[in-house]
Parts: structure tokens; sequence; C-alpha cells
């Protein structure tokens, strides 16, 4: 059995013993700078965040062996509240949170005390984020990433808080920073604002907010007494049969200037967050609502209320109004209470019309999708995307819409929305797209904020210049260009701070503290100095606004800025030298749920910062990673962590799956049968390269002149598709499409003789891959350098022999053509007859010993023409140039 893990632990132990990837600048090779988000300090690693940095490593490793001086830096994120979090947890003695920290400690710590003591030290947040970003080091080096461990950092390290603190000097400067009430992400139980690494899955499944609009509907018979029901789709009133609510939820009275308004106890708490002047309040039975007549604002229908229980007390206002023809909710909880021989008389109202839909496309698709209740809401929700998406991009309202009678949708929904907020009889409530809670697990809402700090992404001129940046940027795969373009019209006024967390203070609003997602822009200059900083020992204190600016924006003079912060010129102009040395970013890997945030952030603030020529050049993304078909979560077990892998498979064996098992732009699914499969072929290559290391058989026997033909071919092929961007199309070029031929090579000559001229730079060529095995291997053919620190081999065309390659691809159709034959007949051959033209009698007759082996039955070629064959069917008579006839006795 091959210990993979000893090899393994034996090459990391060297590559970190030589420094192999301390990168420092060399004018005489060309630069390239990736990088990957830093991970967020606050507990362990997870194979999904592995997947993301293996592919950032193989694309540095490969630029390695490409002649290029590479830098892959690392630092942490700890910037924000979840640290805080996990510290008042502990503080608290909260035992869930305990036991789940005491588990993640022991991925790591097996002796029970030590444990223990690193547990309690928690209550220092402190401790949190050193504890975890020292595991986090050893995960990455576990994984045998190619890190300039020199660079890391923390985003609450004091050199760190001085260079955000210069960023958002020059962001202020420049205007585009703003204060002013706006809907930001709100924890009501920390009485903060939070952000993206706040939030529990924040980071894969982004919070949004979204604008409900919360229509009021007046009471018949009572003064001044509303049901406010909310909508996204307010252009839908016209279609109102009634309104619902929820027998089961909590549902309060409340005082808004001189009306009272009838909401969900929870829609009450967001309206105190969302400068509404709440005065009294008191609790409402909702049964005695139902039936209660309401007057619709603008059709002034009246309707009735009703029960239904997919309302939700949580979204919106808890109330919903009635669109039976268009919302399949409201056609489904209409049609159970009709089959109770209840409402009857309420009838469905068109209003849009759609082509390829009928009137009412609520029930043509629930009959469609056969949905029988309320309770089936996948099905429901699919529909109900289909319904909405189709109206909105074709519908036009119709004749029961009065005088929004052939408008379109999103007109109309526009028009409606203003009428009724000018009118007083709606306002626009602010909602999550979807229920969230911190990763302390306080619930989140939206708050509106006085004197919120905003980055004003909307700036027409930053927004602009962006733009324009952007064309010049690649990105793959190209089919996410889209997605950056609306995230970048879409984006405008994104809260920058927050009153309490770890991090960095707005240097000129001290009470605030920058948020996680806005320190972390332009951070990628920082790894370029940091080293030189620590190794040199310059106090933060020194890094006034003209250090950065000297650095970073080729400002001032080194004499001048030395004595304004007694760094001495010549590391100053060391410094910048090797800031210009590594910018711009070349290339920018990870997730694509970073999209819509981090990464169009990061193009926007590189443009307000930078000169021109710094601006980043790749961005490359990829899809996230499911396991066994599920999303990764402690609920359903089955979380893996980065550590643990080499308790069930080994480091290599990871990579390579998360390479091969799918396109950059597919989600990957962690499969354990595929991962075994793939275990299978690495062992195989393996033990066959070792083999090939040990053989003392002189090459000069066998003719290699095929495999060495085909080997350029695929060396080729594996180059294109790194420089394409694409590793999984690389590895089956480096494993499966050359390992097919060695191993049928190997079975055409009888011996692997032959095969050891290809084997280094075979091993080349996957190292990007699986650097582990290669460094094995090439250090058993007798080599004392790293493969790590070997260049990419040369493509010789030289050496590619087309009329090597047809011949044995002749010979290989024939072989294939025999098998066929026999799998038909299932009957084991005797005598086998080959009937060629002329031209290819010569390299059918080389094969006769290669197939009589493989099919054990004796191999006759002749010559179509040959008047002493023997061929009782006349299957000479079919041959053609490159494809004999074949006759089997």
């Amino acid at each position: 059995m091959i210990d993979f893990n000893k090899i393994e632990s034996k090459w990391q132990k060297r590559w970190k013993e030589d420094k192999t990837f301390d990168a420092n600048p060399d004018s005489k090779k060309p630069k390239y700078f990736i990088t990957v988000p830093y991970p967020y300090a606050s507990g362990p690693l997870h194979v999904g965040h592995g997947l993301t940095f293996t592919k950032g490593d193989i694309f540095a490793r490969y630029k390695r062996l490409k002649g290029f001086n590479v830098l892959y830096p690392m630092g942490y994120h700890v910037t924000g509240t979840p640290i805080l979090a996990v510290s008042q947890q502990i503080r608290m003695n909260n035992k869930k949170a305990m036991n789940q920290y005491l588990e993640y400690i022991k991925y790591y710590e097996k002796n029970d005390k030590k444990a223990e003591e690193i547990l309690n030290s928690f209550k220092s947040p402190e401790n949190v984020m050193n504890f975890f970003a020292n595991v986090i080091h050893k995960d990455f080096e576990l994984m045998g990433f190619a890190i300039d461990w020199r660079r890391q950092f923390t985003t609450d390290d004091k050199e760190y808080n001085k260079f955000i603190e210069w960023q958002f000097k020059h962001l202020n400067d420049k205007q585009y920073l703003t204060q002013g009430d706006f809907p930001i992400l709100y924890s009501t139980d920390d009485n903060n604002a939070v952000g993206e690494d706040d939030i529990k899955d924040g980071d894969t499944d982004p919070v949004e907010i979204n604008e409900f609009v919360a229509i009021k509907f007046k009471i018949k018979n009572k003064n001044n007494t509303y049901l406010v029901a909310s909508t996204l789709r307010p252009e839908t009133i016209h279609g109102l049969t009634n309104l619902w609510i929820n027998l089961t939820e909590n549902y309060v009275q409340i005082e808004v200037g001189n009306e009272n308004w009838i909401i969900s106890k929870s829609a009450m708490e967001k309206l105190n967050h969302q400068k509404h002047e709440v005065d009294n309040f008191k609790t409402i039975n909702p049964s005695s609502l139902i039936n209660e007549l309401a007057i619709s604002p603008i059709t002034n229908r009246v309707v009735k209320i009703l029960p239904a229980t997919f309302v939700d007390s949580e979204v919106g206002t808890g109330i919903v109004y009635s669109v039976p023809s268009s919302a399949p909710y409201d056609y489904l909880g209409l049609k159970d209470l009709q089959q109770k021989n209840e409402h009857r008389d309420i009838k469905m109202i068109s209003i849009i019309n759609m082509p390829g839909y009928s009137d009412t496309p609520a029930k043509e698709l629930t009959e469609r999708e056969k949905i029988e209740n309320q309770k089936e809401r996948e099905k429901i929700d699919k529909i109900t995307k289909e319904i909405y998406s189709a109206e909105f991009h074709k519908g036009k309202m119709n004749k029961n819409c009065g005088n929004y009678s052939g408008l379109s949708v999103s007109d109309a929904k526009d028009k409606i929305t203003k009428e009724l907020i000018k009118s007083k009889k709606a306002f626009i409530l602010y909602e999550t797209n979807r229920k969230a809670v911190t990763r302390a697990k306080h619930k989140v809402i939206v708050a509106v904020l006085s004197n919120q700090w905003f980055l004003h992404y909307g700036n027409k001129e930053w927004k602009e210049k962006t733009k324009q940046s952007f064309k010049n940027i690649k990105i793959i795969p190209e089919i996410y260009r889209k997605l950056f373009d609306n995230a970048i019209n879409w984006l405008d006024k994104k809260p920058v701070a927050r009153k309490r967390g770890l991090g960095t203070k707005l240097p000129f609003d001290k009470e605030w503290i920058i948020e996680s997602l806005s320190d972390s822009t332009i951070y990628m200059a920082f790894y370029t100095i940091i080293h030189i900083l620590r190794e040199n020992k310059i106090k933060s204190e020194q890094l006034i606004p003209e250090f950065w600016d000297y650095i970073f924006l080729d400002k001032g003079n080194e004499r001048e800025v030395s004595n304004k912060t007694g760094v001495p010129a010549k590391l100053l102009k060391r410094m910048k030298s090797e800031f210009e040395y590594w910018y711009p970013l070349d290339h920018r890997h990870t997730a694509i749920a970073h999209i819509s945030n981090h990464l169009s952030m990061m193009i926007f603030n590189h443009v307000a910062i930078f000169r021109k020529k710094h601006w980043p050049k790749l961005i490359t993304s990829n899809e996230m990673m499911l396991i066994e078909g599920k999303k990764m979560s402690k609920s359903e077990g089955n979380v893996i962590p980065i550590n643990k892998l080499p308790e069930k498979y080994f480091i290599d064996l990871f990579r390579a799956y998360v390479i091969y098992s799918a396109e950059l732009s597919s989600k990957l699914d962690w499969r354990d049968k595929d991962v075994q499969a793939l275990r299978g072929k690495l062992q195989q290559f393996y033990t066959l390269a070792s083999e090939v290391t040990k053989t003392k058989t002189k090459t000069k026997k066998t003719d290699t002149t095929w495999l060495v033909s085909r080997f350029q071919q695929h060396l080729q092929n594996a180059e294109n598709r790194m420089e394409s961007y694409n590793p999984r199309q690389y590895f089956q070029s480096a494993l499966y499409d050359i390992m097919n031929d060695v191993q049928y090579f190997i079975r055409r000559t009888g011996s692997i003789a032959g095969v050891e001229t290809i084997l280094q730079d075979w091993l080349k060529i996957l190292s990007p891959a699986i650097p582990h095995i290669c460094e094995e291997l090439w250090s058993q053919l007798g080599n004392k350098t790293l493969i790590s620190n070997e260049a990419w081999p040369e493509l010789n065309k030289k050496k590619i022999n087309k009329d090597i390659e047809q011949a044995e691809e002749a010979i290989i159709r024939t072989f294939s053509d025999i098998n066929q034959i026999l799998q038909i007949t299932e009957k084991k051959p005797k005598n086998i007859y080959i009937y060629t033209v002329p031209p290819d009698l010569e390299k059918y007759a080389s094969a006769e010993s290669f197939l009589s082996n493989e099919f054990k039955a004796k191999i006759k070629v002749f010559a179509n023409n040959d008047k002493n064959k023997i061929d009782p069917e006349n299957k000479a008579s079919k041959a053609k140039f490159g494809k004999p006839g074949i006759f089997i006795e």
C-alpha cells in the first residue's frame, strides 16, 4: 500500500525548510501576482474553501513552471463582529457554542486538557483570532499551497489599520464617501450594522435588501384603521380578490400618526428600526379579523380578509393581498377554501396578457405541475418564479387595469408605486431577500440609521470610470461577465461602517469601525510590502499618509518622506520598487458568490485609489461545492474539514478531484465513489511511474517514436488548456490522455522500456495538480532539484510524426474492429486473417505479434490482392486504405 500521506508530509517539510515559494523581485523574470480572498479566521476551513484555494494554487504553480516569478500570498480576515460573537458566547458559557468550538479545537489539539484551556482562552477575541489564523496556516501547508508566508497578516494588525485609514482618507477626499439615512442590514441583538462576513452563510448565500411596497387597506366601518399588506408587485393590485392573514401568527395594532395599522408583531420591530414613529400598540387576535371587509386603494374594491397558512409573519408586514390569477400561493389558498364550500363567490380577475400563457397563469401552471395544496412549497416557488419572470419581461396590463391598461408590467409597477406613495396610501418597507441570522444566531433585519457612512458607488463619474476599467479586465469563465456588469450597474450606496467589531476606525469619525467588505478591496497591494515593514521593525505610527502616497501613488520623494516618517530613504525606495514590480494584480481567483460584492467593489476601489497602470487584469471564478448532491452544512453532517482529509483520503487526491470533477462554471459534487475511482487512477499512475524509475532496460531497443509524438501533442493540449484557464481539460490531457497512450504503448511493445523517455516531462506537466506525488517520483529518478522549481517542457514539433501516428491509429482501429466482431459472435478466435491494401501491408505485419498476443490467436496479414491468401468469405474485397478487411476463424 502506498503511503501518500507520508510522501506529502515529506515534501511539505522540504518546501518549508527551503522557503521554496518565497518570491522576491527579479528583473530577469516576468512576474505573476495571483491572489485568492483571505479566509475568515473564526473557525476551521472545510473542503469547500479548499476547492477555491486549490484552483488558485494550480494556476500559481503552472505559471512558475512557465518561467514566471510568481507571488501567491495569504492573509487572514478578522474584521467585523463574528470573532467578537464567538468570544461573547464562550464568556456567557453558552453550551452549544462551547461544544461546537471545543469540537473545532480538537481537530488540531488531541490533548483534552489543552483543548479545554484553549477554549477557555477564547473569552478573549484576540485568542480566537490567533488560534484560527494559526490552524488555517497549517491547513494551507497541509494542502501543499505554494504560498509566500513571509507576507501573512490579519486585518486587525496595526500596520493594516494605517493602510486602511490611508485608503479611506483618499475616498473621502474624492467625495466617494457620504453620510445619510439609508437602509442597511442590522442585528437587533447587537444594535449594530452587519455585513457579509457577520452573517451566517453570508459569503456563499448573500443577503440583499428588497423594497416591499406596504399598502394600506382601510377596514370598512372602522375609523382610520388599516390592514397593511406588503408586496413586491404593487402593479397586480387590479387583480385583488381578498386579503390573507395567518391565524397562527402574532399580530398587533399600532398607532402611527393619527392612523391605526394592523401588522405582524415582527413587522412592528422593523418599522421601529426604519424611522417610522410607532406609538402605542396592542395585541390583535387574527381570528377577529376574518371576514371583515377592507377597501383597496386605487380600485376602491371591497374585499374580505381570509385565513391562509402560507403567510409568514416574518416576511414583510405578515399580511398579503391575494391575486389568484397570477400568484400560485393565492390561487391554492383560495382553492382550499372553496373546496370546503367557502367563499365560492370570489372569482379570479385576470390582469396581464402574456404570450404563451392563459389569462390565469397561476391556475394553468399549478395544474400543469399537479400541485395539490399550499404545502408543496418547492414546486410552488418554482412556478411562481416562472410566472413572475415571464410577466415582468413579456407581460402587458390588460383591460381590467383601468388607466394602466396597455402598459408593460415594469412601467405599471413604477407608476402605481409612485401614485400610492404620493397619496400616502403606501410606504416602502425594507426587507431581507431571505431570512438571515448572524454567526452568533442573532436575527438580521433591515434598519435605517441616521448619519450612517456609505461608499457612494452610485457616483456617476466613479461608476463610468469603473465600467471603462472593467472592459479591460479578462473574465473567466466569460459567462460571468454579465453578472459583473449587473453588479457594477446595481451597486449604489454601500454601508461602510458600524459601531462595534474588530477592524479599522474611520480616520475622520472614530466612533465608526470600517466593515469587513469595505476594508478588503485593495489589500492585495499590502502584500507587496508587509514583510519589509516587519523585517525592519517599522512602527505603525510611522505609517502616515505620506508614506503610503509615496509607495503606492509615486507622490513626493524618499528624502522628504523619510524625514517625516523616520523610515530610512533606502528602505522607502526598496518598498516602492517592490510594489512597482508586483503591481498590478495579474490574477484574482475566487468563488462566484463574491461577484456581486467583493469582486465588483475591488474594481471600483482600485479605480478610485490607484493609477490606471495598476488596475486588475484578470478574474477567474469557480462555482460552489456540494457533498453527495447536497449543500454542505452542519445540520446535514456532511462538512469535511480540510485537516481531516488525510484520515480518509490524501491531499493530491483531493487536489486532483477538485480540478477534474467540474468545469469552473459548474457546481462540483463531491461523491465518495468517484473520489475512490480517482484514487485508483492515481495509485496506478504512481505504481507505473515508480516502476519506470527503477527499470534498468535500455530504451534504444524500443522504438518510442509514436509515444514521443503523442506526448508532444498532449503537452500542447495541456498547455493550451491552462493558458485558457481550464484546469479540468488540462488534467484530462496531462493524466488521462497520456496514461491511455502509455498503457497502450506498454501492451504494444510488451515492456515499460521506453516510457522513461517521457517520464520527466510528464511529471513536470502534472506537478501543478499533484505536486507531492510528482516531487517524490522526480526524486526517484535521481534528481536533486525540486520539480516545483523546474520549467514547463518545451514543445518540440519536430518530434510530432503524423505518419507514424496514422499508421498506429489504423492498428488501433483494427484492434477495436476485431474486438467488436468477437463481442457480437461471442466466440474465441483460432485464426484471424487481416487483408490490407499494399501500402498498409508493412505496418500491419509489424503488429502481428501484438495482435496475436492480445487475442490469443494466430494472426496472418495478407495483401488484398495476394493470390495465395486465405479468404473463405471474400473479406479482402472490403479492404480500404487504413481500414483492412477481417475474417475470424
